[in-house]
């Protein structure tokens, strides 16, 4: 997943799939297997968020892992790029 910035289409994967609502809303046959749910959207104006936590979240800059911390291509051995 590449995040979203600027104007363009944002999307976010999240953990907190909810499998039995998520069938219900989208008459999801039961033979199928519901592994994940990406929100789709557009980045709003950091701008009118009220909760402080959340404008300084919005207002920092990016940090990423380098891949070598979560990667791996064999147990607890860091795949090499």
């Amino acid at each position: 997943m590449l995040p979203g910035h600027g104007p363009r289409p944002a999307h976010a994967p999240d953990g907190r799939l909810n499998r039995d609502i998520a069938r219900k809303a989208f008459n999801i046959p039961e033979d199928f297997h519901l592994g994940a749910v990406i929100a789709l959207g557009y980045q709003g104006d950091p701008s009118v968020l009220t909760v402080p936590y959340m404008v300084e979240q919005e207002n920092s800059p990016r940090v990423r892992k380098q891949l070598s911390e979560f990667v791996f291509s064999a147990w607890n051995e860091p795949a090499r790029f």
